[in-house]
């Protein structure tokens, strides 16, 4: 029977035209949907807690924790300092940190901008909270307007034990961008200290096995934007974090367009098409990384893909070239760090150790290497007039699909079908306001989450991933090139001319 079902899933080429990506209603995908009670204060921050399916939205000066069901469950204000205390920012508490540490801590972080401080919430009860702030040193926030990311990650060193990383965008020199934090105390573990300054915007904190990425904007003095890219070995011994190492990327199309300011990226793997196409296996990861270009009008997007295996060379190459050469040859210093240097190898030493280890008793072989090289990648995909804000992907059967959601509250949904050609099959209008960066895919129901946030309404909404009875004709189903335009996720019987839905079809 699934069998005969799976041949009656015709993909055929009706003509060999592109068309532009159809537009569908929000009601047609929307499952449960949550509305800002106080519209002046637009919603900023999202985690979802992967175990029992809550959402908690960070809003200027409030904390609202949701059910599943997108139920208000509770609500707490954090909009008013302790006068005594907001000596930094004024009187004005806004949140800039909110991360879900999951079991067996199963707290909520947040981080606000009174005196930078942190707290952890319980997870069922985000009214009971410890606070650290006591001293200076366990300070991570230090302006209202700097831009601030982290993630919960695990250690394998003491037995599996759970620390925040920290990025934050400072211009002040002696600050800590990069801070590994104790998450029972908030006392810093490791940092690393800025030197001579540029701007340094992180971007994004993700944690992926052993190592933190982070994704910046660099904009240095009289020099474009870059993009850049940092690792961070979670369990490395050195005291300042010396083995810290950045690459450049670079999305750049074949007529020499830049797209050069990053705005957010996603770490996972490619469905069998794309992974054939990158001569990698679908179990490993591909950057999904969107771009604009920056100043120049009207705004364009491009989505960028990169081998993870290209961009661990590339860190390879950096640190070694740092090492073993005293001018560039794969790698140099970090200027705007503090002590960064680059010095010869002694004899012995080992490449794969240095990685995560820059020294050695008593001995530095680097201090924040730096790519000579950047990675490179052309766009599978470029949108005019429209700034990109989130990305997350999925694998459906052999097909790789991306959604991508814009400043101006559209969701993008965007087959990627090679490594160089993806086709924006559907757009949807999700209202006012900007997509927030943090988004989140449920696998098993289908199902994604996502925000929006502005000073005119801010919604947080479940929508589901495809909605295959917008078709009522194969061309519409399935696209005119035979499935290469349509909805990944949907396919025609043609013996009953109606739709199917390859997601819910067994194999």
């Amino acid at each position: 029977m699934f069998g005969a079902l799976k041949l009656m899933l015709l993909a055929f080429s009706i003509m060999n035209v592109m068309h532009d990506a159809e537009s569908a209603p929000l009601s047609s995908y929307l499952v449960s949907s949550f509305s800002s009670p106080n519209p002046r204060l637009p919603f900023r921050l999202m985690a979802v807690d992967n175990t029992t399916g809550d959402v908690y939205i960070g809003a200027e000066e409030e904390i609202y924790h949701l059910g599943p069901d997108f139920i208000l469950r509770e609500t707490v204000e954090v909009g008013l300092c302790n006068i005594s205390r907001s000596s930094y920012f004024g009187e004005q508490d806004k949140n800039r940190l909110l991360v879900i540490a999951p079991a067996p801590t199963e707290r909520l972080i947040t981080c606000g901008t009174c005196d930078g401080y942190c707290e952890t919430r319980k997870l069922s009860n985000i009214t009971d909270a410890e606070t650290y702030y006591d001293v200076d040193e366990k300070t991570v926030v230090r302006r209202e307007d700097a831009p601030m990311v982290g993630v919960v990650a695990v250690s394998a060193f003491p037995q599996r034990s759970q620390y925040l990383f920290t990025g934050i965008s400072l211009t002040q020199t002696a600050d800590k961008p990069v801070s590994k934090l104790d998450i029972t105390s908030f006392n810093p573990v490791q940092s690393i200290t800025m030197g001579q300054l540029p701007d340094v915007n992180y971007v994004q904190a993700i944690f992926i096995t052993q190592y933190v990425y982070y994704v910046i904007k660099l904009q240095a003095v009289n020099v474009p934007v870059e993009a850049v890219m940092g690792r961070l070995c979670v369990d490395t011994a050195d005291t300042n974090f010396e083995s810290y190492t950045q690459i450049q990327l670079k999305c750049t199309d074949h007529t020499g367009s830049n797209y050069n300011v990053i705005q957010t990226a996603h770490i996972g793997p490619a469905g069998s098409q794309l992974a054939d196409s990158l001569s990698i296996n679908s179990t490993d990861d591909v950057m999904y990384a969107v771009f604009t270009n920056g100043s120049s009008s009207p705004v364009q997007s491009a989505l960028c893909l990169y081998k993870m295996s290209d961009i661990q060379e590339k860190f390879t190459e950096a640190v070694v070239g740092c090492i073993t050469c005293e001018s560039d040859c794969g790698g140099r210093s970090i200027d705007y760090l503090q002590s960064s240097q680059c010095g010869a190898a002694p004899n012995n030493w080992n490449q794969e150790s240095r990685e995560c280890q820059a020294t050695d008793g008593g001995n530095a072989y680097y201090k924040y290497a730096n790519g000579v090289d950047p990675v490179t990648a052309s766009p599978v995909l470029t949108v005019s007039d429209m700034e990109a804000k989130s990305i997350i992907t999925t694998a459906e059967r052999d097909y790789t699909v991306a959604f991508i959601g814009s400043s101006d509250g559209d969701l993008l949904k965007v087959h990627i079908l090679n490594s160089s050609s993806a086709y924006h099959y559907e757009n949807v209008p999700l209202g006012q306001g900007s997509v927030l960066r943090d988004v989140y895919l449920d696998e098993d129901k289908e199902q994604i989450i996502l925000a929006t946030g502005s000073e005119e309404g801010s919604q947080v909404l479940k929508l589901t991933l495809a909605n295959c009875s917008n078709y009522q004709t194969c061309d519409e189903c399935i696209g005119g090139n035979g499935g290469d335009d349509g909805d990944p996720y949907c396919g025609w019987c043609t013996l009953e001319a109606r739709y199917i839905c390859k997601m819910t079809t067994a194999e």
